[in-house]
């Protein structure tokens, strides 16, 4: 769920933030590049955060097998 506690959260707060660097790399493989920690750490991060940032989020971490 994406309520206001999660919104606010340190890690989404760094996974909701830079959505003009998402869209730069259109949802590919660089797209874990737009936030900073260990590509574990980042997986873990999009998929706490996914469903604050929409559709095309939840798309790319279930298509990618991050959660």
């Amino acid at each position: 769920d994406c309520d206001e506690d999660v919104i606010q959260s340190e890690e989404c707060s760094e996974v909701i933030s830079p959505i003009a660097c998402y869209n730069q790399f259109r949802w590919n493989t660089q797209t874990l590049s737009c936030i900073k920690g260990t590509d574990a750490e980042k997986k873990a991060k999009f998929c706490k955060c996914a469903k604050c940032i929409g559709t095309p989020m939840v798309t790319w971490v279930t298509r990618n097998n991050y959660c």
